[in-house]
């Protein structure tokens, strides 16, 4: 029998927000392995009542990356297995096998993403082969022992931000040096990022919240920060 994958993201509001059609395109390829895959879960995280970046001054409600993790992790319990992607990045029809297979040979895994110019134009894994990855990475999946091993390791960061998925990256890849999946599993409308605007990168609260954090936690373990 195959293992459930429990796909976790946040309830993003999309009425009237500025990425709701590249973010409706990205759900259309989940719902294909939906179809295709009895297994694969989606999972709504919901972040109304919850903490958010909004605590910090933020304009926005950004989640933690914990929070959705821990909530992954308890609807897996201790057979599924746990996935977490960026709202707006698309995942190949091969996704569910490849997740399979990589957790079936380690603890955990991560994708980097291709950045389209169209990603409407829907693509297999294998037109992924040779393209130029981004530098971040834009899913993670694990066994659920294995965030529960690192939780108290790993410190409350934003998603939307700079630094959490070099992180988490750098956690995996501790654990399991074949972590990479390579070729990739996601593509993705290119675009600018919102923390990466020249005014939001010192300035907003949720952004300075995770470089500070980055700084001090990198500088503990000897290693660069991301910026």
């Amino acid at each position: 029998m195959r293992c459930e994958v429990h796909h976790v993201a946040h309830d993003l509001d999309l009425t009237r927000h500025p990425d709701r059609e590249r973010v409706l395109n990205a759900r259309g390829t989940w719902e294909v392995i939906q179809r295709i895959d009895g297994h694969w879960k989606m999972a709504w995280f919901n972040t109304a009542g919850r903490r958010s970046s909004r605590d910090l001054g933020d304009t926005r409600r950004v989640p933690y990356i914990n929070d959705i993790l821990d909530y992954g992790v308890a609807l897996a319990a201790d057979e599924g297995y746990v996935c977490w992607s960026n709202l707006d990045v698309c995942l190949v029809p091969e996704t569910a096998a490849v997740i399979r297979h990589k957790l079936s040979r380690g603890p955990c895994c991560h994708s980097r993403r291709i950045d389209v110019q169209d990603a409407t134009v829907r693509r297999s894994r294998n037109d992924l082969t040779d393209q130029r990855p981004s530098m971040g990475s834009d899913l993670f999946a694990f066994r659920p022992e294995w965030w529960l091993k690192h939780r108290q390791e790993f410190p409350e960061m934003f998603i939307a931000c700079e630094a959490f998925d070099f992180m988490l990256r750098w956690l995996m890849e501790q654990d399991n040096p074949d972590a990479a999946i390579w070729p990739p599993v996601l593509y993705h409308q290119e675009h600018r990022s919102y923390w990466a605007e020249r005014e939001n990168r010192l300035a907003n609260p949720a952004q300075r919240h995770n470089r500070l954090v980055a700084r001090s936690w990198c500088a503990k373990r000897g290693i660069q920060p991301p910026f």
